[in-house]
C-alpha cells in the first residue's frame, strides 16, 4: 500500500507556478483568508464585481481540505432527501438541497468556460440499500425526490447487480447532477484566472492573527476594508468563531490505475458514483 495524497501527484508536470509569500504591507478592498473551495468561489464572485482582492492561503491553492477531498460533486450531505423533508419540511429540504445544487453548477460552469484541466466527469449517483432496512430506505429516498419533482430512476436488485456487478444490494435511486473533480488542480486553474484577473493570491502565507482590520501574517500584513475567512480547523487562538465550527473529516483509498477488465468488473454499464464509497476517475483509479 502506497500511502500519499494521489491528487498532490497530479501536480507534477503542470504548468501552475507558486505563488510567493506576502511580504511587507498591502491594503486592499477585500482579503479572503483561505484558498480552497469557499475562499475561492468568493473572490471570483468578487473579482466579477470589479473589487480589489487578496488571497491568503498558508498552504497551495486547494492544498488543504479541498485537495485532500474525495473529489465527489453532489448536493448530498450527512442526511439523506428524505431526512430532510421529515427534519425541515418539503419546501426547508428543496431550499437546503438548493444551495449545493447551485455550487455545482458555479463550479462546472468555470471548468467549462475557462477550459481548466481537472478531471470533470459527469457520474450519476446511485443511492443504494444492503439490506431490507436499506430497501426501505431506498423507497423512501425515491418517493422525497419524485414528491420534489426531482429526476430519478429506481433500480430493482436485478438492476443494481447489473450495474455495479454484485447482488450484495437490495436496490438503488439513480439521479443525475452529480460529478468527479480533480479539486486541487480545479482549485489551481481558479488561482490562474483569478492572477490574469489582477486578484493578489499569496500561498505559503499563513495568517497568524486579525486585529480589527488588518491581518497579521508571517511575513507581513494586509488591511482590508472587509475581511472573509474561509479556513478549515480554526484555532480558537485566530478567531472566537472557531468555537462554534465542527470539523467533519472524511477518508479515502484510491487505487493504481486499472486495467479496462477490472473497470468493467466494477461497473459493467458506465462509471458512477455509488453511494458514497465507489467512484472512478478518468485514469480508472
Amino acid at each position: 500500500m502506497i500511502l500519499q495524497n494521489w491528487w498532490y501527484t497530479t501536480l507534477l508536470g503542470t504548468d501552475g507556478v507558486l505563488q510567493p509569500p506576502l511580504r511587507g504591507h498591502v491594503q486592499t478592498d477585500v482579503a479572503v483568508v483561505g484558498a480552497g473551495m469557499a475562499g475561492l468561489s468568493a473572490a471570483m464572485r468578487l473579482m466579477a464585481s470589479g473589487r480589489r482582492v487578496t488571497v491568503l492561503e498558508r498552504n497551495v491553492c486547494g492544498g488543504s481540505s479541498t485537495g485532500k477531498s474525495a473529489g465527489f460533486l453532489t448536493p448530498d450531505s450527512e442526511l439523506e432527501l428524505s431526512q430532510l423533508m421529515r427534519r425541515f419540511g418539503t419546501e426547508g429540504a428543496r431550499e437546503l438541497w438548493a444551495v449545493p445544487v447551485r455550487g455545482i453548477e458555479l463550479i462546472t460552469g468555470y471548468v467549462r468556460r475557462h477550459d481548466m484541466q481537472c478531471d470533470l466527469v459527469k457520474q450519476d449517483s446511485l443511492f443504494v440499500g444492503n439490506s431490507g432496512s436499506g430497501r426501505r430506505d431506498v423507497q423512501q429516498e425515491f418517493e422525497a425526490r419524485r414528491s420534489l419533482g426531482f429526476p430519478q430512476t429506481l433500480y430493482p436488485r436485478g438492476r443494481v447487480a447489473a450495474v455495479l456487478g454484485t447482488m450484495n444490494y437490495t436496490g438503488g435511486v439513480r439521479y443525475p447532477g452529480t460529478y468527479g473533480i480533480n479539486a486541487l488542480l480545479y482549485a489551481q486553474g481558479i488561482k490562474r484566472v483569478l492572477l490574469a484577473n489582477g486578484v493578489r493570491v499569496h500561498e505559503s502565507t499563513e495568517v497568524r492573527h486579525i486585529e480589527g482590520h488588518t491581518l497579521h501574517t508571517h511575513l507581513g500584513s494586509v488591511t482590508a476594508d472587509q475581511i472573509i475567512v474561509c479556513a478549515d480547523k480554526l484555532k480558537p487562538s485566530f478567531t472566537p468563531y472557531a468555537r462554534n465550527v465542527f470539523h467533519a473529516q472524511t477518508f479515502l483509498s484510491i487505487s493504481e490505475p486499472l486495467e479496462e477488465r477490472a473497470v468493467r468488473r466494477l461497473f459493467p454499464e458506465e462509471p458512477m458514483r455509488a453511494g458514497t464509497r465507489i467512484s472512478c476517475t478518468p485514469t480508472g483509479g
